[in-house]
């Protein structure tokens, strides 16, 4: 979820005032991050909303009762045995002036309301609901690199994870390419097999990561393993935009009460529907 430090960034980026550096930075670690990125789009949307409301009627109609009052109250002045120095408070002066810090109060109080309105009608695509579902899937490390005993073979495969690990996930698929390669077919274990799926999927390889985690569905045996490789496989479906498949895979996870990412098919599912509408 985005910080408030993030959204006023957004802003800025929207407002192109960032520096090239701060810039680039925003979109590193926002618009590049598949979880933040939908978010990001939502808030950039609303920006775009605001571009287009016109303040210049609403100023109109502050100018309008500024000469009205004016013309109710100097009267009464020009009559007065006071004599002292008056300053008249200019409506046109102050929206000048501080015309952005009431805008910026006015866009406090209305992202959120906005943020809703956005988030519930906006129509899903799939490939926001890709980034919005897509989460980094933690591979825990063998730790052989500091084995003396280690076997190249097992180096390798740890290289790759450190690589995954790091989310530098095509570097990560060669590695783990090697590996595969080199290794008997005992060691083709769903576990490795998963390992190559993710790589590819989340470096945009899509059709191998299907047949990695094709693969090990095949298999037939009810692991954790294979649990992930379903519901990546429908998220893999999402991507490429072949809604009929996401949805027939997360309606059986859905049907799985055991199945651990049950709760996020079941979340997911009427979306991927409204797609094939």
């Amino acid at each position: 979820m985005l910080t408030t430090e993030q959204i006023r960034l957004i802003e800025l980026y929207h407002e192109g005032t960032l520096s090239s550096t701060e810039k680039s930075e925003v979109e590193n670690t926002i618009f590049n991050n598949a979880e933040l990125k939908a978010e990001a789009d939502g808030i950039i949307e609303i920006l775009d909303g605001f571009k287009a409301i016109k303040f210049e009627k609403f100023q109109q109609n502050l100018l309008s009762w500024e000469q009205k009052h004016k013309s109710d109250i100097l009267p009464s002045m020009e009559n007065s045995n006071v004599n002292q120095e008056i300053t008249i408070f200019s409506l046109k002066d102050f929206i000048k002036k501080y015309r952005f810090a009431v805008a910026a109060v006015v866009f406090a109080l209305i992202l959120p309301l906005g943020y809703i309105v956005v988030s519930n009608f906006k129509i899903p695509s799939p490939e926001n609901l890709y980034a919005s579902n897509v989460e980094h899937f933690s591979i825990f490390s063998n730790q052989t690199r500091g084995n003396a005993n280690a076997d190249s073979l097992s180096l390798l495969l740890e290289s790759g994870i450190a690589l995954y690990n790091a989310k530098k996930y095509s570097e990560a698929a060669k590695s783990l390419y090697e590996y595969y390669d080199k290794i008997e077919d005992e060691k083709k274990t769903s576990e490795v097999k998963l390992y190559i799926g993710l790589s590819n999927l989340f470096s945009g390889n899509t059709n191998n990561a299907k047949v990695y985690f094709e693969a090990i569905i095949q298999t037939g045996k009810a692991d954790n393993f294979k649990d992930a490789a379903e519901w990546y496989l429908a998220l893999t479906y999402l991507k490429e935009m072949n809604s009929k498949k996401s949805a027939e895979l997360l309606q059986s996870i859905s049907s799985l009460e055991n199945h651990p990412y049950r709760e996020k098919a079941i979340v997911l599912l009427p979306e991927v529907q409204r797609l094939k509408q």
